[in-house]
């Protein structure tokens, strides 16, 4: 847990409390308190219930499309991320366009119908409220717009979020903690309906793990000097050549499993691929056939690397192994194939399957 700094000005234990589990059935809250955290942090204090919408689609996009997350069955704003049908390469400008192009009432209905009211019920639960959804949110914008403390009022006639300097100025001064804070309860949220999901903090935030593959090619260009054979691809079943590179492009590492489902670039789920092809293939799986090809040539690249290792970082590069069963420890030079395989094939099916549940699509 992080707890967030006193304020003798400021009730910050009801704030701490916006984002209780019982009271997290759906995304809404998370995205629409990081808009307000976002339009804060850029100088803003009031700010339209339709750019408070836009933002909490936006910020919930790359998660449902590229990491292929749900928020909840029920959650409308992965339903109509869903429908944005973008291609697997979107960008900002693609994504705003299919927002944009929502009807105006059920674009901002997700900010209008709870979200704006139900964020601060903590501040007032020494309050009764009673009848149905319309009389509670009337009930909670009474309170709201009459408390000179609040986080923030809104303003119906102006569809507008205004926020409290007060809160701002707390919110400024503490903002790397209160980011923390929120990144954290998104990724207990997320991980809650995502529970087979593999590194969902780095999903959260991707400036925790690097997509570059210098250290590992470095590696793999050194096992093939002393072994020939590994310049080979699995998915064309066949070997690496001059003529080959002028026809499919020249040499890359390919995630067999994708990047954005793994997040780390463990070096038992890398294979050499044509680059033409490698940017074809992008973040799709690859079918279950080459999994026995890819076993094999791994196994070739484990031994290579093994006896001639020379690299003097404290790191053996084949500590990634080591995470997956001792048995694979780069002293044990024991190690037969049939074990090898039976543990980098059990690895690399189990998480084939279950990125194929979550929504990531096959690659013919």
């Amino acid at each position: 847990m992080i707890d967030l700094p006193n304020s003798n000005q400021l009730d910050i234990v009801s704030f701490s409390q916006i984002f209780h589990r019982q009271g997290l059935t759906n995304s809404y809250k998370l995205f629409f308190f990081k808009a307000l955290f976002d339009s804060i942090q850029q100088g803003k204090l009031s700010v339209s219930f339709s750019s408070l919408s836009d933002f909490m689609f936006m910020e919930a996009l790359p998660l449902i499309h590229v990491y292929k997350l749900t928020l909840g069955h029920q959650d409308l704003i992965e339903k109509k991320v869903k429908e944005f049908n973008l291609s697997s390469k979107y960008s900002s400008h693609q994504a705003l366009q299919r927002i944009n192009g929502m009807p105006s009432n059920e674009k901002t209905s997700i900010v209008t119908s709870y979200v704006m009211y139900r964020l601060l019920r903590p501040f007032y639960k020494t309050e009764s409220f009673s009848g149905n959804d319309q009389n509670i949110n009337n009930q909670l914008l009474n309170l709201i717009n009459r408390d000179k403390k609040s986080l923030y009022y809104i303003d119906l006639h102006h569809q507008t979020i205004n926020i409290n300097p007060l809160w701002a100025e707390y919110i400024i001064q503490h903002s790397k903690l209160i980011l923390e804070w929120y990144k954290f309860n998104l990724i207990v949220f997320l991980q809650t309906r995502n529970p087979s999901t593999p590194n969902i903090p780095f999903k959260v935030d991707s400036s925790l793990v690097s997509r570059s593959l210098a250290a590992q090619t470095k590696v793999w260009d050194f096992a093939r000097m002393h072994n020939h054979s590994l310049a080979f691809d699995i998915y064309l079943n066949q070997e690496i050549t001059p003529s080959s590179v002028i026809t499919h492009g020249t040499l890359s590492l390919d995630h067999v499993i994708p990047f954005d489902f793994v997040m780390h670039n463990e070096l038992w789920n890398l294979t050499p691929m044509h680059k033409n092809l490698n940017s074809e293939k992008s973040n799709h799986l690859p079918q279950l056939t080459h999994v026995e090809r890819f076993v094999d040539l791994q196994y070739s690249f484990y031994k290579t690397v093994q006896t001639f290792h020379p690299f003097s970082s404290n790191k053996h590069p084949l500590q990634d192994y080591e995470y997956l069963n001792p048995l694979l420890h780069h002293s044990n030079y024991d190690v037969h194939f049939d074990d090898f395989s039976k543990i980098l094939t059990n690895q690399i099916i189990s998480l084939h399957t279950i990125a194929f549940n979550q929504g990531f699509n096959m690659w013919k």
